[in-house]
C-alpha cells in the first residue's frame, strides 16, 4: 500500500505546467508550497522542509527566497511563479520531469535557471520531457521530437535531426 501510495503522490513523475498558475495555490506562500510537497513525500520536520524549500527556491533563481517564502503567487512576476512551479516539481528527485512551456514566462536570468536545472537533472540521470517552440533551448536536450499537425515529423539525436531538417519550414519554428 505505502508504495502504491508514493506512485500515486507522483514521486516517479513531476510536472511544469506553461501556466504556473495551476499547479500553485494561491492562499499559501511559495516557500510553504515547496515546503509542504517535501513534507508530503520525506519523513522531515517542518523546519527540515523550510531549509530544503529555501535550497530549491534559490537554485531555481528566486531572489531573497528566505524574505519571499510567505509571499503568494500572485504577488510574483509570470517568471518568478514558473521558477516556484520548477522547484516544486524537483523536490521528491522524480525519475522523470515533463516540463510543458517551462520558459514561456522566464526572463534571461530564469531560462538561464531552468537551463541549470535541466542540467543538473540530466546529470542525475532522470528523464526529461521538455516541450518548447523555442529554439535556443534545443542546445541543451539530447533527443529531438518534431512534431507538426499532431504527427511525429522527425525524432533521433538533437544533432541529426536538425540537420536532417535543415531548409524545412518546421525547423525554423
Amino acid at each position: 500500500p505505502e508504495k502504491q501510495r508514493r506512485k500515486l503522490r507522483g514521486d516517479r513523475m513531476a510536472m511544469v505546467f506553461q501556466d504556473p498558475l495551476t499547479s500553485l495555490d494561491p492562499t499559501y506562500g511559495i516557500g510553504e508550497q515547496v515546503a509542504e510537497a517535501i513534507r508530503a513525500h520525506r519523513d522531515v520536520t517542518k523546519s527540515e522542509a523550510r531549509e530544503r524549500a529555501l535550497e530549491l527556491l534559490k537554485d531555481v533563481g528566486i531572489p531573497a527566497a528566505e524574505r519571499r517564502y510567505d509571499d503568494p503567487p500572485h504577488r510574483l512576476s509570470g517568471g518568478m511563479r514558473q521558477r516556484v512551479a520548477l522547484a516544486r516539481a524537483l523536490f521528491g528527485g522524480p525519475a522523470m520531469v515533463v516540463l510543458d512551456e517551462p520558459n514561456s514566462n522566464l526572463d534571461e536570468e530564469g531560462e538561464r535557471a531552468l537551463v541549470k536545472s535541466v542540467q543538473f537533472m540530466k546529470q542525475e540521470k532522470r528523464t526529461v520531457v521538455l516541450v518548447t517552440h523555442r529554439p535556443q533551448i534545443l542546445a541543451h536536450v539530447d533527443n529531438l521530437l518534431v512534431m507538426g499537425l499532431g504527427r511525429q515529423i522527425a525524432y533521433g539525436p538533437r544533432d541529426e535531426v536538425i540537420a536532417n531538417m535543415r531548409g524545412n519550414k518546421v525547423a525554423a519554428v
